[in-house]
């Protein structure tokens, strides 16, 4: 990412956050988006939305998130997998009685897209690639099977992960998720455009779930 979109993001951030600021001192502040008065924050955020994959995008933000509060993000770790990155678990060490048994159901969504949907949902394409919707189904799939498992009581202690998965996705921010925490090259193709109709919800995800301001 070019260093002066990244500049130009900043100052529209900085504009962002002096509005919501202004409007703060008039007791105004309606700002569904939760964005605080810090119009630095809101300069950061805006600078990252536009280059996440930037080092610059991430110190700045994790700095301002350090100093006021701390780095918070919300950790997802199937058994045996990582938090960020493309999604593993040790099959060993899946269990029914907290509800990580259904990370199975994640790879069963993948290769259902891998072999039938993908080709259904992009006929045009010339070869198959991993992309955002089909990431963002196979892991709805899970926190939807476990949100039921629970309500049923199937589950006997949900899994921490799999508590704040269902969290995600019931706030409409799977996809953001995914972009911020778990893209790999083909994925993140389609960030550009996921951003142009949903910025509200990559800034959502950051506030409430990444940097916990």
């Amino acid at each position: 990412m070019a260093k002066n979109q990244i500049r130009l993001a900043v100052v529209e951030g900085v504009q962002i956050g002096a509005k919501f600021t202004r409007r703060a001192g008039q007791g105004a502040l309606t700002n569904r988006l939760k964005i605080p008065r810090n119009f630095c924050l809101a300069a950061y955020l805006e600078a990252f939305i536009v280059a996440p994959s930037s080092r610059l995008s991430w110190e700045n933000l994790t700095r301002w998130a350090e100093k006021n509060g701390g780095w918070s993000p919300t950790p997802i770790a199937p058994p045996g997998g990582k938090p960020f990155g493309d999604v593993s678990f040790d099959e060993t060490l899946l269990k029914a009685e907290d509800g990580t048994v259904n990370w199975l159901r994640y790879r069963q969504m993948r290769e259902a897209w891998q072999k039938q949907i993908f080709k259904k949902e992009f006929p045009n394409a010339d070869k198959y690639r991993q992309t955002l919707r089909e990431e963002a189904a196979a892991l709805r799939i899970v926190a939807e099977t476990s949100k039921t498992d629970l309500q049923k009581g199937k589950v006997k202690k949900l899994d921490d992960g799999l508590a704040n998965l269902i969290k995600i996705n019931d706030a409409g921010l799977l996809e953001a998720y995914v972009l911020f925490a778990r893209p790999n090259d083909e994925i993140f193709e389609d960030y550009d455009q996921y951003r142009i109709t949903n910025r509200d919800k990559l800034r959502r995800f950051i506030i409430e779930f990444l940097i916990g301001a």
